[in-house]
């Protein structure tokens, strides 16, 4: 039975595979994980032939995280050949190579096959396109002519000729006398207090109450993953086969897990944060800032006193 077709089941697998592939597994798969994994081999084969390439790519993933046989990365480099995908093709053919014995006499031709195709991946290189020689242009070849220039339009009456008229003497104007203002009367200087720290307290509080709404969704994601785990759990205890069903109820619960510990350690740095904040606000609450504005003889002064 298939997986699933999807964006987000089809990442999970990737990220499985991923960390299958970088680190080797601590103990062997179990009988059941590698009869799963089975399912899983045979369900990528018919997929394969179909020609539905991720599907099968999904279900390869799958059971190389269940079981870490380095065959089903040769096969997952045929998948990407034939998609094709030159890449990622080269990139699960060598990580064959790197997981598979060279001694055994079969192992010994498989390899020889994976290292041709890697070979002949590398050595592809897209055509270079054929530019077709121009021709010259007929017309552009031929110079033009140039235009002659027209000919002046002679004025048919002559103009007299004016005399320039002489400018009037102008007046200079006789400035006229300033006032000059009195001085303004001295008034008393303004003062105006200001406290700190509410902008700061009021972030704290939004941005703990944030945190807690992240650990609360965090533990609800925890206990979903519990869940699922507790469900696989039994069926392996009660003798049960892990099938392509099965698959789906895997993934949910490694993505609630993660989602769990991401909410948990967002929502527990937020209270911390928020907490700090808050008390910022608190300490900054208690300083006093005077600010004193007032004339004096030909101008305005301005005093900023602060008591900590």
């Amino acid at each position: 039975m298939s997986v699933h077709a999807g964006r987000a089941p089809r990442l999970l697998a990737v990220a499985i595979l991923t960390l299958a592939v970088a680190a080797p597994a601590a103990a062997r798969p179990s009988a059941k994980e590698k009869r799963a994994a089975a399912v899983q081999s045979r369900a990528g084969d018919r997929h394969f032939k179909a020609r539905r390439f991720d599907d099968a790519i999904e279900a390869y993933q799958i059971a190389y995280a269940l079981a870490q046989d380095a065959d089903l990365l040769r096969r997952l480099g045929e998948v990407y050949r034939e998609r094709p995908d030159p890449a990622q093709a080269i990139y699960y053919y060598e990580q064959f190579l790197e997981n598979t014995n060279k001694n055994k006499k079969r192992r010994k031709k498989v390899r020889a096959e994976v290292e041709a195709r890697i070979a002949e991946l590398r050595a592809a290189k897209p055509p270079a396109p054929v530019l077709e020689p121009t021709q010259p242009d007929p017309v552009a070849a031929v110079p033009l002519a140039p235009e002659p220039a027209p000919e002046p339009i002679p004025d048919p009456v002559p103009r007299a000729a004016v005399p320039a008229a002489v400018p009037a003497a102008v007046p200079t104007p006789v400035p006229a006398a300033v006032p000059v203002p009195s001085p303004l009367p001295m008034d008393p200087p303004l003062e105006h207090r200001r406290s700190g720290g509410g902008g700061k307290r009021l972030a704290g509080l939004v941005i703990l109450g944030a945190g807690l709404v992240a650990v609360g969704v965090g533990g609800y994601y925890a206990k979903v993953a519990s869940d699922k785990s507790d469900q696989l759990s039994k069926l392996f205890e009660n003798g049960g086969v892990f099938e392509g069903r099965h698959a789906a109820l895997y993934e949910d619960g490694e993505s609630a897990e993660n989602r769990a510990i991401v909410l948990l350690s967002a929502g527990g740095g937020a209270i911390v944060l928020g907490g700090v904040l808050y008390y910022l606000g608190v300490r900054d609450r208690h300083r006093e800032t005077v600010v004193s504005v007032g004339p004096t003889s030909n101008s305005l002064a301005a005093t900023v006193a602060g008591r900590f």
